[in-house]
């Protein structure tokens, strides 16, 4: 398996407080890791330094230049006064303009029948009606359904579900998640799971939705008092392991008190 993102080094804090110094991580092709630990221990930092979205204070962050990280933030930016549709589909990809442009037409309860033809004829030249229908789907699971309304109308919840289809439809090499099941109901967290483990997809993110983590996650990587645990299974094999480590932790440090 070939290292897609590494950290080297990295150590990062605010206000003179480090919350870690000196790590060192490698997310491999295909890995499903779950970044784990309490609140404060710098899991969202550490998720937005792999991200790239700023840089360490030390260290460094590695990983070649044509590989694309999409990152889900808790809470994501947007330009309100973007239409759904601007912000979804990409000026660069001519498959997402046709289907933009068909999408939007066919919104409207009398299209130009001209148009429409066209349309057609050219999303069958570019092989893109199964990428509609793929983000048809993905729009629809995260309840999205006008792709004229402005971004500046939606709910916190319904901006998350955005943002989050936005990264699924753009399918990049690695996908960082915050929060990815917040404000999806249970039957969008099932087929998340399943969109996620289907194929080789490489995934990095924090949730605390323990099932969902459970179920997609292949790797999870602890974050305790500033050092980093890997254990090489699910949630409910990190969960084992860990407890033997402490007990483990616990004996040494009495062996060592008894010395004293």
């Amino acid at each position: 398996m070939s290292t897609l993102i590494a950290a080297e080094g990295l150590g990062h804090g605010y206000h003179d407080e480090w919350l870690f110094k000196n790590l060192t991580l490698g997310i491999n092709s295909g890995q499903r890791v779950a970044l784990v630990g309490i609140n404060g221990a710098g899991k969202s930092t550490l998720l937005k330094l792999l991200a790239e979205r700023f840089p360490p204070l030390e260290g460094k962050i590695v990983k070649n230049k044509a590989v694309k990280i999409g990152f889900l933030d808790q809470e994501p930016q947007f330009n309100e006064g973007f239409s759904i549709s601007d912000h979804i589909f990409s000026l660069e990809n001519k498959q997402q303009q046709l289907i933009k442009e068909y999408e939007e037409l066919i919104e409207d309860p009398n299209p130009d029948e001209k148009t429409l033809n066209r349309l057609y004829e050219e999303l069958s030249e570019h092989n893109a009606w199964e990428y509609e229908h793929e983000i048809k789907t993905i729009l629809n699971r995260m309840g999205i359904t006008h792709l004229q309304q402005k971004i500046s109308t939606l709910s916190g919840g319904q901006k998350k579900r955005l943002a989050l289809a936005k990264l699924l439809i753009e399918d990049p090499e690695i996908l960082v998640l915050d929060e990815p099941t917040n404000h999806l109901d249970i039957d969008t967290i099932e087929w998340l799971e399943k969109l996620l483990t289907t194929g080789q997809k490489t995934i990095l993110l924090v949730t605390h939705d323990r099932y969902f983590l459970d179920n997609v996650c292949n790797t999870i990587v602890e974050l305790d008092r500033g050092k980093i645990f890997n254990y090489n299974g699910n949630y409910a094999y990190y969960l084992e392991k860990k407890s033997e480590r402490e007990a483990l932790d616990a004996t040494v440090q009495h062996k060592n008190e008894q010395l004293l």
